[in-house]
């Protein structure tokens, strides 16, 4: 055997190697792809979060900007209003009529004021019922301003919010016929009374939101709406996609939070909504699309993988060349293996983890083959022992019943039913004893035995004997060894007894334990001497020993063979994990307590 294994080897020198090269190659390159694709996931996440958290950042300041440029043409609108001169301008209608231009230079030199340095703001409309005042940077057509003054579409606005400013989002110039996009800022020119003068207008080019609103396509795409849904940024273009930013908005009004971003229709939408305004910022853009990659950024970690992979392909390659003669060692070794010779020896110590641990492990399964292969020559001879045990304590019946059964007859013809009784209760017990039909007996057949037996000896100690058993029907199916409960009862009636006219109280109790099970007999006799409790401990400590050595157990001379008798067949039934307990009770007579724990099976089922 040893030489063919030898020849197979030199025929075949690299087929192992290749087999172990190609497990250890696929198993490594697994992993390593893993960690790539763990690595770029993490890369991935943190670049998305990123991306997600400059979207935030750019719309809150986006909104923030928009805010200051409304403001400030806020600002220049409540300047005027809060202006003394320009209020009692406003204030006198005669001088409206009668010093029109010189008034329109105070109020242009007011305004230019307010908006300096940068004269940032597009135009500033102040219209009374007498006159309108006006700054532009572009020319003006002073018949299409007065119509439009006359048809003014917010002055039921103005009126409706009582001096509080109005912010109109994009929309056409009212005050030009080129329709340039602009924004406005609205107030009614009111004194302290609440008495209404005219209407101040500031407005700012569309342009100035486009700027801006203006961001990078990798960010993203940016949008404004006013508070009630108007689309302020995107206006006027073909590119927006209305669509979408039409269902966007009725979910971004339903978030109670004023800024924040979230999952919508495969999008990442930042938002920001602005108190003063009431405008809503939003920057979306595709999730697939949120983390960007270059050729070069891809090219570069498949270049890296490819090279830590060849390296490990190399390491491991070297690994599996100096792992292929100890293993082959082994395998040769292990063909000598027989149940003469349970062992694994190698010529020499390689030095490699692996193989010790190999070695090691087939030493102790070995080592449990041997104890395993014991244990059940053990078991077998055990179950022998035991039945040989039970086939010693039979007795053929068969005369005997029969002379039972005619006593039974003749006592019923001559009407002597009390001795008929008695003879089916001793038939009933032959029948027990002489049936070994069956492998395994039950507490409730043990309990009928006892029965039987109990009601005789009532009789033959009539007025003298008081019984009582107590067995939990829920116990019945547990399996106990057959004659039990009666040689433990015949015990306390045999050495109960100690004056003539005694009554002897047995008791019989079979009641459930968490984990298991218990028997207790206790009788009011004369109880059990310490010598004779230290004889039988010892009886069975003795019968315990030939037990584990595995030595003969039938033909051993047994003091108290029927305590041995049932301590053994206990003892191979139900292993180390029962008790058997024996003594006195504190107000006199004997007490036996044998505690059964649950079968493996049973634990598991409860």
């Amino acid at each position: 055997m040893k030489i063919k294994s030898k020849a197979r080897a030199k025929q075949h020198p690299h087929n192992y190697q290749t087999k172990l090269f190609y497990t250890y190659s696929t198993l490594i390159f697994i992993i390593l792809l893993i960690l790539a694709v763990l690595i770029f996931t993490l890369f991935y996440r943190y670049n998305y979060e990123k991306a997600i958290d400059s979207q935030n950042q750019i719309a809150e300041k986006s909104s923030q900007q928009l805010d200051t440029l409304l403001s400030s043409m806020d600002k220049l609108a409540n300047g005027l209003l809060f202006n003394q001169d320009f209020m009692n301008m406003i204030r006198d209608d005669t001088a409206a009529r009668t010093q029109y231009n010189e008034n329109n230079k105070k109020i242009l030199s007011m305004i230019v004021s307010l908006d300096a340095p940068l004269i940032e703001t597009y135009r500033v409309m102040v219209s009374t019922p007498q006159a309108y005042y006006t700054f532009v940077k572009s020319g003006e057509d002073q018949t299409y301003i007065a119509q439009a003054l006359k048809d003014y579409p917010y002055q039921d606005l103005l009126d409706q919010v009582k001096g509080r400013k109005i912010i109109l989002p994009t929309h056409p110039d009212t005050f030009s016929p080129k329709d340039i996009p602009v924004i406005s800022v609205l107030r009614n020119i009111t004194d302290y009374t609440g008495r209404k003068y005219g209407m101040v207008e500031v407005q700012n080019e569309y342009e100035k939101v486009e700027d801006i609103c203006t961001i990078e396509s990798s960010i993203g795409e940016m949008a404004v709406f006013s508070e009630n849904g108007q689309l302020i940024y995107p206006w006027g273009t073909e590119d927006a996609d209305t669509g979408f930013l039409n269902s966007l908005f009725p979910s971004l009004n339903a978030r109670e939070e004023e800024a924040g971003n979230y999952r919508f229709d495969r999008c990442e939408v930042a938002y920001s909504r602005s108190h003063y305004s009431g405008w809503t910022t939003v920057i979306y853009q595709p999730a697939n699309r949120i983390v960007s990659f270059s050729n070069y950024i891809f090219l570069a970690i498949f270049l890296t993988f490819l090279a830590i992979t060849f390296v490990t392909l190399v390491l491991v390659k070297k690994l599996t060349v100096r792992l292929t003669q100890p293993l082959t060692e082994l395998n040769e070794s292990l063909h000598e293996v027989s149940l003469d010779h349970l062992a694994v020896t190698l010529s020499q110590s390689y030095d490699i983890a692996e193989i010790d641990q190999i070695n090691g492990s087939f030493h102790t399964m070995f080592l449990k083959l041997k104890e395993s292969i014991a244990q059940t020559v053990e078991s077998r001879a055990n179950e022998e022992r035991a039945n040989y045990l039970a086939l010693q304590s039979q007795m053929n019946p068969h005369t005997i019943y029969n002379t039972i059964a005619m006593i039974e007859s003749i006592s019923y013809m001559h009407g002597d039913k009390e001795i008929a009784e008695l003879c089916v209760y001793f038939s009933r017990m032959l029948r027990y004893i002489s049936d070994y039909t069956r492998h395994h007996y039950t507490v409730k057949d043990e309990v009928g035995h006892l029965e039987n037996y109990s009601n005789l000896m009532k009789k033959r100690y009539e007025g003298q004997l008081q019984v009582t058993i107590d067995a939990d029907p829920a116990l019945y199916q547990k399996e106990l060894p057959k004659f039990t409960l009666q040689p433990l009862f015949e015990n306390s009636i045999k050495y109960g007894f100690y004056e003539a006219d005694q009554l002897l109280l047995i008791e019989v109790h079979i009641k459930p334990l968490p984990g298991g099970w218990y028997i207790l007999i206790e009788d009011s006799g004369s109880g059990i001497t310490p010598d004779k409790v230290r004889e039988i401990y010892r009886q069975f400590s003795h019968c315990d020993k030939r037990l584990k050595a595995n030595d003969e157990v039938i033909n051993m001379k047994i003091g108290n063979l029927s305590l041995s008798n049932l301590y053994i067949r206990m003892r191979i039934l139900y292993g180390e994990g029962f008790s058997f307990q024996i003594g006195n009770q504190p107000q006199g007579g004997c007490r036996i307590y044998i505690e059964i724990p649950d079968s493996p099976n049973e634990k598991k089922e409860s």
